[in-house]
């Protein structure tokens, strides 16, 4: 999704300020359903939710200075144990340090 142009946008904990800004996001909305055999009784394991959500920071002349990523799921209260966390939530930032224009 493209999302709105800001005048300038900072990284680095503020350090660096980057001018003429665009900003993206990209979502992953999932929903996970088993079946359970004999009988198919459909079981929603993961309701509707977005599991991956992306900002993405793009100067002009430069390309991406800051992205930003939230992994996250919370599964429906099941009766038997599937092996992995009922609900997780990661948080990943990835901001330029150095770069070169080059003519």
């Amino acid at each position: 999704v493209q999302g709105q142009s800001l005048a300038s946008h900072s990284v680095n904990d503020g350090a660096d300020i980057y001018n003429d800004i665009l900003k993206s996001k990209f979502i992953i909305n999932i929903t996970v359903t088993a079946t359970i055999d004999p009988i198919p009784i459909p079981i929603t394991v993961l309701p509707a939710q977005d599991l991956l959500t992306i900002d993405n920071f793009y100067a002009n002349n430069i390309g991406l200075v800051d992205s930003d990523t939230v992994f996250r799921y919370d599964l429906n209260d099941l009766p038997v144990d599937l092996g992995i966390p009922d609900n997780v939530t990661t948080t990943t930032t990835q901001e330029i340090t150095d770069y070169t224009v080059a003519d």
